[in-house]
This record gives structure tokens, sequence and C-alpha cells, in this order.
């Protein structure tokens, strides 16, 4: 029967045993090649099956005389996975009622910040909000405007206005300025924009239903 270890399988969602079906690994020194930029460098590559899902990942691992030491000082491996692993990516939030482009847009945003493109990022942001006012038939020259527009045609409150407008001034800065945002702004930008969608076009679809239901209910 095969080995086992665990790895996170972007299907389960989760650490799962995988069965190695196949394993090759290579040793090679500067006896081998006189050109070798270190002392020695160690390859070896795994095909991992979920036991649970069955799906196929194949994991490298590397290391060579260069390589960072941990606290004992021993060789850290560098260990890299076919398809990448998804255990710290941002996953995708699906909406009810969010138009065709908005929700395309937003998958592009997400993509986006998984593959560390931020700027590109606020780009998608920025293309949303735009895109929402048209949606929403605010036709004004400016994005400043069409904000404003949202709140003067009772689309959002004067505070959620003013937290779009903090996602424009992002934009400003990322995309006139050539200011790289961090990490944790585009976070928050994104809880932002997903909360935007949410609230503009599922929310009202929601109570509805709820009210189906509580009317099904007493009937």
């Amino acid at each position: 029967m095969n080995s086992k270890e665990k790895a996170y399988c972007n299907q389960c969602k989760g650490y799962k045993d995988h069965y190695i079906v196949s394993q090759f690994k290579k040793h090679i020194d500067s006896s081998d090649y006189s050109n070798l930029p270190v002392d020695f460098a160690d390859f070896e590559w795994k095909i991992l099956f979920c036991s649970k899902c069955f799906s196929v990942t194949i994991k490298e691992t590397f290391l060579c005389s260069e390589s960072d030491l941990d606290s004992s000082y021993h060789l850290i491996p560098v260990e890299i996975y076919y398809p990448e692993r998804e255990e710290n990516s941002r996953q995708k939030k699906s909406f009810l009622k969010v138009p065709e482009v908005l929700d395309r847009i937003y998958n592009e945003i997400i993509d986006s910040y998984n593959m560390s493109i931020f700027t590109l990022c606020v780009a998608g942001i920025r293309a949303i909000i735009e895109g929402i006012c048209v949606n929403l038939g605010i036709a004004d020259n400016t994005l400043k405007d069409k904000i404003n527009g949202l709140e003067i045609n009772g689309h959002l409150g004067h505070y959620k206005a003013d937290i779009l407008h903090e996602l424009r001034f992002l934009g400003n800065e990322a995309l006139h300025e050539l200011e790289k945002p961090s990490e944790e702004e585009i976070k928050i930008a994104i809880d932002i924009t997903e909360h935007m969608l949410e609230h503009l076009y599922d929310l009202d679809f929601k109570k509805t239903e709820l009210q189906k239901l509580k009317r099904q209910r007493i009937i």
C-alpha cells in the first residue's frame, strides 16, 4: 500500500491524508556540474493523491547548501505545490443578484489579490464602484460626483457614501500617484466592496425571500 502524508487539499479545503503514488529524488553537487553555484542541491518530486476527493497534486521539495537555517541550524527545505495551494487564498463570495458584469470584475479582483497584484485589485475596486453607479443610473462626470449621486438618490446613506469615498482615495493614490497599497489596505477594501455589493443587490432579495417564507409558515 502507498505511504501517506498530510497536505492541504484545495478541493476539500483542509489538510487531508494524501497517498504518495510516485516519488523521485535527485542529488547534484559540484562534482556533477563544475559551474554549479552551490556546493550541493537535493530535489524531490512527489505525486500526491487525496484520500478523500481523489484530486492529484505534485509536490516539489528543494534544498541546497545555501538554504536558510532554522533555530537548530538545520537547512530549511522549500516546498512548492502544483497547483498552488489555496490555504491562504481569499475565497470568492457568491452573490445572488449582483449583475453579471460586476460579478466578473469582483472575481478578477479576488484573482488579483490571490496573486498579490494589489494595484490591479485597486483598479478593479474602482471599476466596480463606477459599474455600480452606471447600473443604478448615476451618470455624473467624476467618480466623486457619482458616489455623491448614490447618496442623493437614496441608494446609500451618508456614512456608507463616505466609505466609498475612502475607496476612491485609495484608488487615486494607487493609480494616479503610483503609491503601492498594503495588503491590509486591500483586505479592508475588498471587505467593503463585498459589503456594498450585498447591501445594494442581495439584501432586498433576501428580505423578500424571508417574507415569503414567513407567510408560508403562517398559512
